[in-house]
Formats: C-alpha cells, sequence, structure tokens
C-alpha cells in the first residue's frame, strides 16, 4: 500500500512542478514573436490504439538569427498545419526557449490530470486503512 502513497505523491509533486514550469515560463518569455511553423512530425505509437502524436517545428526570426525549435507539447489533435503562424513568447537572454498560449489547454489538462490521479491513489489508501 505505500507504494501507492509514494506513487500518488510523485504524481501530485510532477503537477506541481508542471504549474512552477508553466509561472516560470511565463515570467521568462515575454518577447512576443511571429512564428511559421516550419513542420508537423507525425510519431505512430505502437500499440492498441497505435495513437499519432503530431509535434509542430517553429521557425522564427530573431535578432538577426533564425530559430527552429520543436514544441515540447505533442497532441493527437490536428492542432497545427504546415505554414500557419502562431505567436510566441521567447525568453530575450535565451530566444531559443519560448512559451506558447496555443499549447495552455493541454498543458492545464495534464496538471489536472496527474494531481488527481494523485489525490486519488493517496485517498484510496486512506480509505483502505480506515476501513
Amino acid at each position: 500500500m505505500w507504494i501507492v502513497v509514494i506513487l500518488g505523491a510523485v504524481f501530485v509533486l510532477l503537477g506541481i512542478l508542471m504549474i512552477v514550469n508553466l509561472i516560470r515560463d511565463r515570467k521568462l518569455c515575454t518577447y512576443p514573436v511571429d512564428a511559421k511553423v516550419a513542420d508537423v512530425i507525425i510519431t505512430k505509437r505502437k500499440g492498441r490504439g497505435k495513437a499519432t502524436v503530431r509535434t509542430a517545428v517553429f521557425e522564427y526570426y530573431f535578432e538577426g538569427k533564425v530559430y527552429r525549435i520543436k514544441d515540447n507539447v505533442g497532441t493527437n489533435e490536428k492542432k497545427y498545419h504546415t505554414d500557419d503562424i502562431v505567436e510566441l513568447y521567447i525568453e530575450p537572454e535565451k530566444p531559443e526557449h519560448f512559451y506558447c498560449p496555443k499549447n495552455d489547454m493541454n498543458t492545464y489538462t495534464g496538471i489536472v490530470v496527474f494531481i488527481f490521479m494523485g489525490v486519488l491513489a493517496i485517498g484510496s489508501c486512506i480509505l483502505i486503512a480506515n476501513a
């Protein structure tokens, strides 16, 4: 049972770390740029459902240099298409670090899932222990 409690605590901690990372990105990435979706990488996962994950590759200019950066959020929905223009916010001192507001819903969903699963695991163990 302690393994489930520890696993639940890890899930809650991961959710909290995702919140901290989102806050940090919003604080550091303040310079808006228009990025072109240069490519959409499609990865087919093996298994029963054979899910397809789509990850955008953004291309943008900053201070005369071209940056081509892979998004840090993959999705199974067709959110991005080649040549779409997306507003990103970059960190001026480290232009390859960016924040994409269009990914907020996926990030929020991930946070809620991790924290919910962790609380559910811990709560289940508490209920079983008190029964």
